[in-house]
């Protein structure tokens, strides 16, 4: 069966550094967890996060905008959906890509 790049990346790596900061080890059942969501931007102004949380929702994929302090003191505000299966996670962000050119992530959470 032929993997994801999504899948590949999440195989290279050991760890993944969540926006917030915090390392998430990655192990071999993730992908049977609803442990994944699917990022579709960060953004330092509110209104482009909401705009782009809007679009994203109207193409069929509910999104919130999450917002972090980094390290410097500024905010970013993430485009984040629910919690889901590693291969729903995939398949929407390949869906969004290739019927809205909207690019994304799949993020272990």
């Amino acid at each position: 069966m032929k993997k994801s790049v999504y899948a590949l990346l999440l195989a290279m790596c050991s760890t993944i550094v969540c926006a917030a900061g915090q390392s998430t080890a990655v192990e071999n059942d993730y992908e049977n967890q609803g442990s994944f969501v699917i990022q579709s931007g960060a953004f330092a102004d509110p209104m482009l996060a909401d705009a782009q949380a809007g679009r994203v929702s109207l193409f069929g994929v509910p999104s919130t905008v999450v917002t972090r302090q980094r390290a410097d003191g500024n905010f970013v505000r993430v485009v984040r959906s629910k919690r889901m299966k590693q291969k729903e996670a995939e398949a929407l962000a390949e869906r969004l890509f290739k019927e809205h050119s909207v690019s994304a992530m799949v993020i272990a959470d």
